[in-house]
């Protein structure tokens, strides 16, 4: 995030993953990094946490995807499915906690307009 934040006319970059964790999208210092001294962010970096509140969808998400998961015993798959649920319900009190926005998944076809009104 450092490094597009200072790369002149780079434009906005989206960064997805459930690996960006709000505590990283609130970081203001990036002092620890040797190449990026001294910079501090305002409001370069933006973050909009996504959340399916259904187990079940996870599920049946993971099961389209394919990927060798549907080789897994079904109660395997429901395990990977309640991880899944219980790692994004941790991500949604991180991000409340950080005072990020939170916006569920679905439905799909108003996503983007319901992520824009979060980021004005």
């Amino acid at each position: 995030m450092a490094h597009h934040t200072v790369v002149p006319d780079v434009g906005a970059i989206i960064l997805e993953g459930d690996g960006v964790l709000p505590e990283l999208a609130m970081q203001p210092d990036f002092s620890e990094l040797k190449f990026f001294w001294g910079l501090r962010t305002t409001h370069e970096i933006r973050a909009v946490f996504l959340n399916e509140p259904s187990e079940d969808i996870i599920l049946k998400n993971m099961q389209a995807r394919g990927r060798g998961f549907n080789e897994l015993p079904t109660n395997e798959q429901q395990k990977w499915a309640r991880a899944s649920w219980l790692y994004g319900q941790w991500l949604c009190r991180e991000a409340t906690t950080h005072k990020l926005p939170v916006v569920a998944a679905r439905p799909f076809d108003t996503l983007l307009e319901r992520i824009l009104l979060e980021l004005k």
